[in-house]
This record gives structure tokens, sequence and C-alpha cells, in this order.
């Protein structure tokens, strides 16, 4: 940021294995820029968006060129990573020379300011008994605590989303539902959404996080909001049907038949 206060001219940035909105503020980066991503690093936006570019070309007005290599997070200067770093830097130098003169009269913003990022979320749900891989669509209720408008996905990139976490808070799966918001909600103002939702394929208790998120730059619950639990015991068929049996009284009709069956016999 320096060398463009001073005048200077950046050609390129390349930014490798770091979280990019935390080394500018959340302010916009006027020149293009080169993302070098571990595919399995931490800091990897694709694993922590569904749709990282909504963000990234907040960040980054005048243009991102990404490539991902295969490596884990602080190893993409060894070995074969390095030399795929390499080549993907020449790549993205080449890529560089052939962008545009940025406009100097086109102002950017970044990121929203933290006051953004204030609301709740509810839903009917408490507690839940799911069958691995189920599918269950939830209606969310959701009100905009901040003193900002809430704009639709296409011009915020603000959408509802849901983590799986073990019942002592690690994630199991970070990404899986997303409904991008369709509409402006109003400081202050409430509305309601749809998240379709996949129950993990192990059995086993779990909490489904329901969140809002800004696509590439950060989960509401990092800064102002907290996200809504619900807590999800996945069961697999024959104990789903053993719950199902004894929580809606089943097992007394079925001792009742049962019965009857064996005194049907026994009068013969």
């Amino acid at each position: 940021m320096s060398l463009l206060v001073e005048g200077r001219k950046v050609q390129l940035l390349a930014i490798a294995d770091t979280p990019v909105f935390d080394l500018f503020a959340d302010r916009p980066f006027e020149e293009p820029v080169a993302l070098f991503l571990p595919n399995g690093s931490k800091f990897n936006p694709y694993r922590r968006f569904r749709f990282p570019d909504a963000g990234l070309k907040k960040l980054f007005p005048a243009g991102h060129k990404t490539s991902v290599i295969s490596a884990g997070y602080a190893s993409i200067m060894r070995g074969k990573a390095s030399e795929r770093l390499a080549e993907s830097l020449e790549e993205a130098i080449a890529w560089s020379a052939q962008q545009p003169p940025r406009d100097t009269g086109h102002k950017t913003s970044g990121s929203y300011p933290e006051s953004i990022y204030a609301g709740t979320i509810t839903c009917p749900y408490s507690k839940l008994t799911l069958r691995p891989g189920q599918q269950l669509r939830i209606d969310v209720a959701i009100q905009n605590r901040s003193p900002l408008d809430w704009k639709p996905f296409d011009e915020s990139g603000i959408a509802l989303g849901n983590h799986w976490l073990s019942r002592n808070g690690e994630v199991t799966i970070w990404s899986d539902g997303r409904t991008p918001l369709t509409q402006t909600i109003k400081a202050g103002g409430r509305s309601r959404m749809l998240i379709d939702t996949i129950a993990p394929h192990k059995p086993g208790e779990y909490l489904l996080e329901l969140d809002l998120v800004e696509e590439g730059v950060r989960w509401f619950s990092e800064k102002h909001m907290f996200p809504f639990h619900i807590s999800v015991a996945v069961e697999d068929s024959l104990a789903a049907l053993a719950s199902d049996i004894w929580k809606t009284g089943g097992w007394r009709r079925w001792i009742r038949t049962a019965w009857r069956s064996l005194s049907a016999r026994h009068h013969r």
C-alpha cells in the first residue's frame, strides 16, 4: 500500500497462503493481484466460502488471478509445490502485463464496515433427529440489526449458510447449504429465508450452525452476530426407526399385535 501512496507503479502483487483481507484491513488494493492458494491450507478461501470471488472482486477491483496448488498449510515453498508456484508466478506476471490501466477516478470500498455484521437468526427447531445424508429444508427468520441495509447477493455478497459442528464445537463440515439474499433487508428490517441442508453421513451427535456470510470476506459470527444452533442426532435407519417407534408409542401397538397373534395361535 505504501508504494501506491508514493505514486509507484505496481504491476503485480503476489500473495501466497495468507488471509488476504487481514493484509489490507478490508481496504481495496487497486492493482492486479495473483493469489497462490494451497488446496489444504486453512487460509484457502475456497474452503471457507462457497463463492469467494464475490469478496475478492471487492478487495481487488483491478482484477485477480487465482492458482490453487496441491500443498498443505505452510508448505507451498517446498518440493514440487514450489516448482508449481514458480510456474504459476510466471503465468501471473504475463497475465498482469495484459491488464488495462486502472481507473484512478473510480472509488471502491472493499468490504463493509463492521457495523453491518449485526443481526439475529431464529428458526422453529431446537432439536432434530435425522438419517445419514438426509436433506432438510429449514425456514429461517432473519433480522437486520445493523444501521445499514443488506443489499441482494449480486451487490453485497451476503447469503445465509450453515456449518456442521461436533458437540464440542469442532467443525466437521464447513460449507453445506447456501441461500443468497434475493432482496434488500432494510436496517432494522426482518425477512424469512429457506435453506437446504444435508445431514452428515456418519451417525452421531451434531450441532447445525446457521450463520450469515459476506462471501469471500467473513462470516457474520466472526464479528457481531451470534449464530443459531440446532442439536441434531444423526441415526442410522434401524436406530431411527426404533427411536420413532418408541417416541410415538408404536411399541405398544406392536406388543398388542404380537400378543393377539400368539393368543390366536394358542386357541386353534
